[in-house]
């Protein structure tokens, strides 16, 4: 490795490491939040879901799940532990995206740098990285089937990739669609991107003539009918009716322009340094002779790009039309990632027809512009807002937080101790970590549901916040 390349890979690294360390460090000092509670108090995990699949959400299999380690766990003892995993899952899937797109093109060593990159890309760039890096079921509705749909679609990639007898296609079909029809269950969101994937690869092996299209149309089956379930389910238009009553036409338009604009602003300096980088350190080692021919890249620079630009706005329209605002900022992470992995997908597709571009720089051009472009990268990264507030977090305001609220947890203790089931508790407010903003935290109203889970899980009769902060 020369000198050039050692400078590069040190920088990369050290920016990564300045991006991780607050950003995990901060798991350690996460705190359950209103569903947490909700779901750690369930004693019939089938009955719970059920009731909530007809009374208030589709999401079955992220319910089901949640209820099941929240009350089967120590949630408090083991609340970071959970956000932890769900990182390691998903920095896994990103190396499996990764393996996806360059194969064998490139060494572990790199597919590990560029799923590395990518895991702290998103980490500095999520719009609300507190509603699911930080926040349990959050994280296992939204975060957590995005992870699994990479593994899902990794796996379908690799076991199709040349052509099975029967007897091993189907029932290879039927398990990888019942994983299929599982996600689905996660949250509506990622079942309408899993569907444009799909639908996306099966007219890929069309065009391309490839094998095994009946997996393919299996698993679409599946993912189709899985999304009728989780869509349809009566509790969705129940708690539409509630959430949403005076949704329309125009709030819609008005919300889809507002998250149009959103997804132009991600478009910014540490995404095009990336993209330059990405086509500089791998581009020689993605040219067609090693990948596909130049005719099935061409098409592939044009059908990649035009399926997840379709993906991006189809969910965009679908939370403008439900909500009648850009959504929640836990459906504004997923879009975030569906765009970035969307938009490095194309970068790739593009670079698999270089031999069309007319200009190729030389190896000391590449050398300059790539350490130009790693600086700029990195800058970048470390300059986010998002490492800015989690290394604030981390040095003044995480232990603050912690100590706020270890008391208010021993106020409530202290209290159920005292007078049981009968205590009526007032606990100071708190001052949230910039990076732990939350919908469903505690107020002055004992009556408000947020209230009245977290009071049942400690045993008394009712919490409230009073007037004075901890500090």
């Amino acid at each position: 490795m020369n000198r050039s390349n050692r400078f590069a890979y040190f920088l990369f690294l050290s920016t990564c490491l300045a991006v991780l360390i607050p950003a995990l460090a901060l798991a350690f000092f996460a705190e359950p939040f209103g569903d947490d509670f909700a779901r750690a108090l369930v004693v019939d995990v089938p009955h719970f879901v059920r009731t909530d699949y007809f009374h208030w959400s589709g999401r079955w299999a992220a319910l089901g799940l949640e209820a099941t380690l929240f009350s089967k766990l120590p949630m408090l003892s083991v609340y970071s532990g959970i956000l932890l995993a769900l990182q390691v899952v998903h920095f896994l899937a990103l190396l499996a995206f990764w393996q996806m797109l360059v194969g064998s093109a490139t060494s572990l060593r790199h597919r590990l740098g560029l799923a590395l990159g990518s895991f702290v890309f998103l980490l500095a760039g999520y719009p609300e990285p507190g509603e699911t890096v930080y926040w349990a079921t959050g994280g296992i509705e939204y975060q957590l089937p995005v992870s699994l749909a990479l593994l899902l679609l990794a796996t379908v990639c690799s076991s199709t990739s040349s052509s099975l007898r029967p007897s091993r296609a189907l029932p290879r079909a039927l398990a990888l669609g019942l994983l299929a029809f599982t996600l689905t269950g996660f949250t509506e969101l990622l079942a309408l991107i899993l569907l444009g994937v799909l639908f996306t690869g099966i007219v890929l092996i069309l065009l391309e003539r490839r094998p095994n299209l009946g997996i393919w149309l299996i698993l679409l089956v599946f993912v189709a009918l899985g999304t009728a379930v989780s869509a349809l389910a009566p509790g969705n238009a129940e708690r539409a009716a509630w959430q949403f009553p005076h949704r329309s036409i125009s709030q819609g338009i008005v919300a889809l322009a507002k998250q149009l604009m959103r997804v132009l602003r991600w478009i910014d300096l540490k995404l095009v340094a990336a993209s330059v980088l990405l086509a500089l350190t791998f581009g020689s080692q993605l040219r067609p002779s090693q990948q596909d021919p130049s005719d099935r890249a061409r098409m592939r620079t044009w059908v990649i790009p035009l399926a997840g630009a379709s993906i991006l706005l189809g969910c965009c329209a679908t939370i403008a039309y439900i909500t009648g605002d850009p959504g929640p900022g836990r459906a504004q992470n997923v879009l975030y990632m569906t765009f970035c992995m969307a938009w490095f997908t194309s970068l790739l597709m593009l670079l698999n027809a270089a031999p069309a571009l007319s200009y190729r720089p030389d190896h000391s051009q590449v050398r300059i512009w790539r350490n130009v472009a790693a600086v700029v990268f990195c800058v970048s990264l470390f300059a986010s807002t998002n490492n800015g507030l989690a290394t604030r977090d981390l040095l003044f305001d995480a232990l603050a937080w912690r100590r706020a609220m270890t008391h208010r947890y021993e106020l409530v203790r202290q209290a159920a101790r005292l007078n049981g089931a009968a205590a009526d508790v007032v606990v100071p407010p708190v001052v949230y970590p910039a990076m732990f903003s939350r919908i469903s935290e505690i107020g002055p109203n004992p009556d408000f549901w947020y209230n009245h889970f977290f009071a049942q899980y400690f045993g008394v009769r009712s919490v409230r916040v009073g007037d004075s902060p901890v500090q």
